[in-house]
């Protein structure tokens, strides 16, 4: 099953890129990886057959695509914003989140960065946004002191609940140190967002 997701905004430079970004999401979509190849003239993305063969939810407000998917940890993302670019994209701001670590990563363009304050965005949300109000929550891993006075906190002032198994009523897992594989494969199946206990331990106050 996927494990990486992109919540991606995309500024076109001019109205022919904001045509390609277009007639790219349609390309993805519809499966029509030959005419993706035309419009990728460049052959940024190797193997558009696969490493394209999901959906993109998309929305434009203000001028800025707003593209949210999700692929396989094989994905190039680098690739794929290389090609944005070549097709007239200006200014991309990029959240990756990886559910098999519970981690983020940001960019901007092409450019990596690991802590989302390094940077001045201006589209891309603040991650630390997750209402635990009343949440099932469950902590998976190599649990510390600290990740337990996060959840003990938040239980008394927000009524979230520690839970031990992870189900269809869980609503947030989280990861300390090293986590079971099929811990991963539980948030998967049952669709649980899944957070690092240092991005807990900043929501949790």
């Amino acid at each position: 099953m996927s494990s990486l997701y992109f919540n991606v905004y995309v500024e076109p430079k001019d109205s022919l890129g904001c045509e390609n970004i277009k007639k790219f999401i349609g390309f993805v979509n519809g499966k029509d990886y030959d005419s993706f190849k035309k419009l990728d003239e460049r052959g940024c993305v190797f193997s558009p057959e696969s490493y394209l063969d999901f959906d993109i939810k998309s929305k434009i407000e203000g001028g800025v695509f707003n593209l949210e998917f999700d692929t396989a940890t094989s994905f190039d993302e680098e690739s794929i914003f290389k090609f944005l670019k070549n097709i007239g994209a200006g200014r991309i701001e990029a959240e990756l989140y990886d559910s098999q670590v519970g981690e983020y990563g940001y960019f901007l363009n092409s450019e990596v960065h690991n802590d989302y304050y390094s940077i001045q965005w201006k589209w891309l949300p603040e991650p630390y946004d997750i209402d635990i109000m009343g949440m099932n929550i469950a902590i998976v891993g190599e649990i510390t002191d600290s990740c337990l006075a996060a959840i003990e906190f938040a239980e008394e002032e927000f009524g979230a609940i520690r839970v031990e198994h992870i189900n269809s009523n869980t609503n947030l897992i989280v990861t300390c140190g090293d986590v079971q594989k099929q811990d991963l494969k539980m948030a998967e199946k049952y669709g649980v967002r899944v957070i690092s206990e240092d991005h807990f331990t900043d929501i949790s106050g």
